[in-house]
């Protein structure tokens, strides 16, 4: 009986991976640089650079952990190439759930950020990928520095926050449909 159990909750998933799969995401553009990736949502593209200037450049390996659930939400990360998995880590020992693979052009970690709560899940590189890092310490300066940055930076997250909402309720109706 346990061995079919488990067999049942790996064709689940495999079903659930094709359905999700035909819920098209925001296209990525691969190839692209950081700024490039933020202009089609950033409300004020010609402030990109004073941006870019405050972000740390990351070379991330191989399934290498950006950051782990549980964590404190301090920093946000941009990804310009590569692809990295949102991960559950579920309770009592019960294994690891993909939430989503995100590529080139996407943003992490600024749920928490805004929210001012710990990581609701993992992090982890599927491949080389280079990322860029707003701390909380650059972020900080730029409120206190840059307050047309500031403004347009907050912008930007709600578009971006707002889109994801949005493509969620796709998924949900395409899941009921």
């Amino acid at each position: 009986p346990g061995n079919s159990i488990q067999e049942a909750c790996i064709r689940l998933g495999w079903c659930e991976e094709r359905l999700l799969a035909e819920v098209p995401e925001p296209e990525a553009r691969p190839g692209e640089t950081m700024a490039e990736h933020l202009a089609p949502l950033f409300p004020l593209p010609e402030l990109l650079p004073r941006l870019v200037a405050r972000l740390e450049r990351m070379e991330v390996a191989p399934g290498q952990t950006v950051y782990r659930q549980g964590d404190t939400s301090r920093d946000l990360f941009f990804v310009e190439s590569g692809a990295v998995t949102v991960q559950l880590e579920l309770e009592g020992g019960g294994g690891v759930r993909r939430l989503r693979t995100m590529g080139a052009g996407t943003v992490v970690g600024e749920m928490g950020v805004y929210l001012g709560a710990e990581r609701s899940a993992s992090v982890v590189a599927e491949g080389p990928a280079v990322l860029y890092r707003l701390t909380a310490d650059a972020r900080a300066r730029i409120e206190s520095e840059d307050v047309e940055l500031a403004h347009a930076l907050h912008r930007y997250f709600v578009r971006l926050l707002s889109g994801r909402l949005a493509h969620a309720n796709e998924v949900v109706a395409h899941l009921q449909g």
